[in-house]
């Protein structure tokens, strides 16, 4: 290999290293109230909790229906099939 490349190479990896910013549970809450307020805002609202709670992919939460709520030790917990088609229970 030459110096040139391993130079490349080290820029290329330093941009994996950033820091993501993420919402806090009081950005969280303002968000989901905020969305209340707006059409179809319960839903959306419910959408946003479900989201942040879960750490569910949108594609995951979005596919939720009733017969993802089953019953674990008698607390109600949501079945997801997540990546993989791995079945989780949340």
């Amino acid at each position: 290999m030459t110096e040139k490349s391993l130079t490349k190479r080290n820029t290329t990896l330093g941009r994996a290293f950033k820091i993501v910013p993420y919402l806090t549970p009081e950005e969280v809450k303002l968000l989901a109230s905020e969305a209340k307020k707006r059409r179809n805002g319960e839903r959306d609202s419910l959408l946003i909790l479900v989201l942040f709670e879960t750490g569910l992919r949108i594609s995951e939460a979005l596919s939720l229906t009733s017969s993802n709520i089953d019953l674990f030790e008698g607390r109600p917990v949501l079945r997801i099939v997540g990546k993989g088609k791995k079945t989780i229970l949340i």
